[in-house]
């Protein structure tokens, strides 16, 4: 598959004020993918002539990423609009045997904030696993996602620059 260029990004000017000094806050929409193309290493590259500032893009802040479940961010360095996603990680819920001590069927003794099995041994119930345990989630810091066949989005940004 081929990767997204700067090309196969859409801009749409949709507001455009005169800070003073020659300086410019245009808000524009970016379209870009079709599910063919594929998201590159380093992020997608974004022409910032068609932002509307031909000579500095002073900042440029995603303000309405969709629902795609994606997380743009701009690279300034690189002119590139970046993709992050966060790593996801699960937990263990351990039950300490006869920590409840109400009898064998009690599950949880909220009175004493004990949390237990009485199973004859410690009971480790695996995070998101189909016997219960603590759902999957996603946290942690931010990395670049990789391999993505990117479907159709719509972004808007507001740029500051001249």
């Amino acid at each position: 598959m081929a990767n997204l260029a700067a090309g196969d990004v859409t801009y749409t000017l949709k507001t455009r004020r005169n800070l003073g000094n020659s300086r410019k806050f245009n808000r524009v929409q970016l379209a870009f993918g079709d599910g063919a193309l594929t998201y590159p290493a380093g992020g997608i590259p974004i022409t910032i002539a068609k932002l509307g500032c031909p000579n500095i893009v002073e900042s440029l802040n995603v303000v309405d990423q969709g629902t795609s479940g994606y997380k743009f961010q701009y690279d300034s360095t690189n002119s590139k609009l970046v993709i992050t996603q966060s790593p996801s990680h699960t937990h263990n819920i351990l039950l300490k045997n006869a920590a409840v001590g109400d009898g064998a069927t009690t599950r949880v003794n909220a009175g004493a904030n004990l949390l237990g099995a009485n199973t004859g041994g410690d009971l480790t119930v695996t995070g998101g696993g189909a016997n219960g345990g603590v759902v999957a989630t996603t946290i942690g810091a931010n990395a670049e996602a990789t391999s993505l066949a990117i479907a159709a989005q719509t972004l808007i940004v507001e740029v500051v620059g001249w």
